[in-house]
């Protein structure tokens, strides 16, 4: 069996030699930037559905009691137009080990031994199990540490502590640039080999 081979690091063996490098931190950022702009617009049909929905309401009307009025079939639109771009988004995770920003990039995830991730690495253990446990945690500590308003403080501080740590893991090319959620999922982000 052969091995895939980073220009740092060696992962376990392979059916086949391939040669991999790990994506550049200036990929993965454009990736996740490209990845939230996505996202971004596809709310805005939602947000636009709900900001209409609340501008028809009469002006001695737009109190929350009379909130049923305000949602419409219109509000339906706009969350189907998320839900088909969410669903888009994990199929293509799922399947290709990439996200529509990774796509764009050409940059992918592999499983440490070289594998398609699929939905269980891709998409299951690397982006929600990951952030239903960094959200638990964070939310543990800051109960532990804080009280009222200064716990959500501290939990809050504790995540973007922890995204921190993921952004400058980026730059360790000794450790092929795996961040918590790559180690979390036993994944790894490379460069797609050129055509």
């Amino acid at each position: 069996m052969n091995e895939i081979h980073t220009n740092n690091a060696t992962l376990p063996p392979l059916e086949t030699e391939v040669v991999v490098d790990p994506a550049t931190p200036g990929s993965r950022i454009a990736a996740y930037l490209i990845n939230v702009v996505f996202t971004l617009i596809a709310y805005i049909p939602l947000m636009v559905m709900i900001s209409s929905s609340f501008n028809d309401l009469p002006a001695h009307r737009a109190d929350l009691s009379n909130i049923g009025e305000a949602f419409s079939w219109t509000w339906l639109i706009g969350f189907l137009i998320l839900l088909v771009y969410a669903l888009l988004q994990i199929r293509i995770m799922s399947r290709d080990g990439q996200s529509f920003g990774k796509k764009i990039m050409k940059i992918r995830l592999l499983t440490t031994d070289g594998t398609n991730p699929g939905f269980r690495g891709a998409v299951l253990m690397r982006e929600i199990v990951f952030n239903i446990a960094l959200t638990a945690a964070a939310s543990l500590i800051g109960r532990m540490l804080g009280t009222g308003s200064t716990a959500g403080d501290i939990a809050n501080l504790v995540s973007l502590l922890v995204w921190l740590i993921c952004f400058i893991m980026l730059f360790n090319r000794s450790k092929n640039r795996r961040t918590l959620q790559d180690y979390f999922a036993k994944t790894v982000v490379v460069k797609l080999p050129g055509k």
